[in-house]
């Protein structure tokens, strides 16, 4: 059996010495040039892929800055609104006139104070649906009318206990 191995080994290493120098140098350098390659693309493959993950990362952080900022923005808008809405005589009086109007009077009220609101928001174009829940429980609402408050609603809990300020 060892003497099996150690002839196969002569046997190699005489094949060895017989092939020519040149084709043993031209596969040491394609040995050398395919090991090189490989490395080189593992490499700059790694690389790429961290920077397309970093660059991705930071452009994701930059929309979301952006977003944000953009709902800062609309909420600076509304609170502008709401302050409007609450320190506007014409739209405070006509609420009070709603408060105390019954039948076709109320609808009357209601009806101009929905235009009154309509004309004040015409410019505000990301307001699509605003409420104005009267202290009598009466709405007036411009697009979709928000559903029926009951006196259990958490809305109207939590609209109580600001106790008229913005919410």
């Amino acid at each position: 059996m060892k003497y099996k191995r150690l002839k196969c080994l002569r046997s190699l290493r005489d094949s060895i010495y017989r092939i020519p120098v040149q084709h043993l140098v031209a596969a040491l350098l394609i040995l050398l040039i395919t090991v090189s390659t490989l490395a080189i693309t593992g490499i700059s493959y790694t690389l790429s892929e961290q920077i397309i993950s970093k660059k991705n990362s930071k452009y994701c952080i930059d929309i979301l800055n952006e977003i944000s900022a953009n709902i800062h923005t609309k909420l600076k808008e509304v609170d502008s609104l709401t302050t409007y809405i609450c320190y506007n005589e014409t739209i405070q009086s006509q609420i009070n006139k709603m408060n105390h109007a019954q039948g076709n009077s109320f609808l009357y009220e209601k009806k101009i104070l929905e235009k009154e609101l309509i004309n004040m928001t015409v410019a505000i174009d990301s307001l699509k649906e605003m409420t104005i829940l009267t202290s009598s429980g009466q709405s007036a609402w411009i697009s979709q009318p928000y559903p029926d408050f009951t006196s259990s609603s958490p809305i109207l809990d939590d609209l109580y206990r600001q106790q008229g300020s913005h919410s």
